[in-house]
């Protein structure tokens, strides 16, 4: 008997972890569900009303991205007279389930993954057809599905493109326009801005930056970037609009009556949101759209469907500047807490963040004095020992005509770590500030900033790719 209780407090003691992780990960996705709840969602401002001579770009990483967050902006948009053009980046080629599905077997080929780019993309006109919008006002550009992230960061430069590790392909396959591009971000980004130029949108659709999808979450950085280099400011409107973040939308099915808030973690953040009502004929035409879109609702209807609500919603993010100081004095001379540019995040918005809030990124601060550009990272609980932070830094030159230019990557320890070496850090109870010279940014007009967080070999938090202009 002493033996069977030593046993059972042993295996109590075994199994503890794993029942508190349990438990703390099952109320949470009930906070979470509650709070994404469209009843629970708090009112926001109606979509300023599009104009007949308004021009619509809707950029979409995959086949399917404009009809899930876009239908119902681009029916107000036909139905007002505006001109709309839909640029697709990708082919969506990457998503071995749909293809596993479609083929009917386990073992994909490259082939395989080829054939179902060609599919998506008749899938999408198809789609759009439904919605009033011809195909000639549709283009596919062929990046990477699951690339576009390392275009972003890896391979700017096409003498060293990304080789997709779905297709084999290097360049850009089954393009509307002819001729092959290679898989590097500054093809990308001149595409984007050659579409802008040639549309002149007064209206760009584009992912928010906060989207849990890495293509999305580059598609963003990308054209956001092109419209800043393409389109005046006071003719500049762009419009983010979410697909894929946590446990969202919710209820997770068909419910053509209720509305689709932003997720509820997003609306303390910097976005300013928007929504966009739906006539009972528009959300019909958009499940239709959905619906052609047959290799994706084989494998996930449910999620699919729940886009087909009586509302969209689209967020305005400012873009700071970085607070100009004083000329700098001979030694690092740290902003006050009230010279910052700051970017807000959401908080406690998944189960990693809320069990480790000293990880979990409340905002990033910018500032700069002659010489220095001043970061700054702030946590929602005192910083641990041992703590990885990266901050990526893309930076270019005139926001209006500049190029990407370069990027530059700082990785900082706490408490007191960084790299590159001789650069100046300071670490509070909350928060982390460095100090990176303007000379090792090319003297740059502005950047794209995003930082990442790992604990333990774990990364907690992801920050978007946010710009500041210098």
């Amino acid at each position: 008997m002493r033996l069977r209780l030593v046993s059972l407090a042993l295996l109590l003691t075994l199994l503890a972890p794993f029942l508190y992780l349990g438990a703390e990960a099952a109320d949470f996705v009930r906070r979470n569900r509650a709070g994404n709840s469209p009843s629970r969602a708090a009112p926001v401002l109606p979509l300023q009303a599009i104009r007949g001579d308004d021009r619509v770009l809707v950029v979409s990483p995959h086949p399917d991205d404009e009809v899930l967050a876009c239908a119902g902006l681009i029916q107000h948009a036909l139905e007002a007279g505006a001109r709309v053009r839909v640029l697709v980046l990708t082919n969506g080629d990457g998503f071995r389930l749909a293809t596993a599905t479609a083929v009917r077997r386990a073992h994909v080929e490259a082939c395989d993954h080829l054939r179902m780019g060609e599919r998506r993309q008749s899938e999408t006109l198809a789609g759009l057809q439904r919605l009033g919008l011809h195909s000639r006002h549709v283009e596919f550009l062929g990046y990477p599905d699951g690339g576009l992230e390392p275009l972003w960061r890896d391979h700017w430069s096409a003498d060293n493109p990304y080789r997709s590790p779905w297709t084999g392909m290097t360049a850009s396959a089954l393009r509307t326009r002819s001729g092959s591009v290679p898989y590097a971000g500054e093809a990308l980004l001149g595409d984007l801005r050659r579409a802008v130029r040639e549309l002149q949108p007064t209206i760009v659709a584009v992912p928010h930056p906060l989207d849990d999808h890495p293509d999305h979450a580059a598609a963003s950085a990308f054209a956001t970037l092109a419209a800043l280099q393409e389109m005046p400011d006071a003719n500049r409107r762009l419009l983010f609009y979410v697909v894929h973040r946590g446990d969202w939308p919710t209820p997770m099915s068909l419910h053509r009556e209720k509305s689709l808030p932003p997720p509820a973690a997003m609306r303390a953040t910097d976005t300013r949101w928007h929504s966009l009502s739906l006539t009972p004929r528009q959300v019909e035409r958009k499940l239709v759209a959905i619906a052609e879109h047959r290799s994706q609702t084989a494998v996930m209807e449910r999620y699919l469907k729940s886009f087909a609500r009586s509302t969209e919603s689209f967020g305005e993010i400012p873009i700071p500047q970085a607070a100009r100081l004083t000329d700098a004095p001979p030694s690092v001379a740290w902003p006050g807490t009230d010279r910052w540019a700051w970017m807000r995040e959401p908080v406690n918005d998944n189960v990693a963040r809320d069990l480790k809030r000293s990880a979990d990124i409340q905002a990033v601060g910018a500032a700069r004095d002659a010489t220095t550009l001043f970061l700054q990272v702030v946590t929602v609980d005192p910083l641990p020992r041992n703590l990885h932070m990266r901050i990526h830094l893309r930076f270019f030159g005139d926001m209006g005509t500049g190029s990407a230019g370069g990027q530059y990557v700082v990785n900082v320890r706490t408490p007191s770590g960084v790299t590159p070496a001789d650069l100046a850090i300071r670490a509070g109870s909350h928060s982390v500030q460095v100090a990176v010279p303007l000379r090792e940014l090319g003297h740059a007009r502005g950047i794209a900033a995003q930082v990442e967080t790992v604990f333990a070999g774990v990364r907690v938090d992801s920050t978007g790719y946010r710009f500041v202009g210098l």
